[in-house]
């Protein structure tokens, strides 16, 4: 209810257990009508290849990003493909 009275589209997920809680949100979260933007260097698993693989999985459908562009985007720094 706060993001939609906010009008936010976009939601820019950060976490740990990429292959479980954060996939679970980038994937649910165009079910609500929110674009998700996964920031590559904040999430992270405890086994590599778990999170290797959910990263190859999320960056086929969604934009996966270094923090330091979403940073910039905000600053007004860059226009990329956010």
């Amino acid at each position: 209810m706060i993001l939609r009275g906010n009008g936010i589209k976009t939601t820019v997920v950060a976490g740990i257990v990429t292959h479980g809680c954060v996939m679970s949100t980038v994937t649910d979260a165009p079910f609500f009508d929110y674009y998700p933007v996964v920031l590559r260097n904040c999430v992270a698993s405890h086994t590599q290849r778990l999170h290797d693989a959910a990263m190859l999985l999320m960056s086929y459908s969604k934009d996966v990003v270094d923090s330091k562009e979403v940073l910039e985007i905000w600053r007004g720094e860059h226009f990329g493909s956010l």
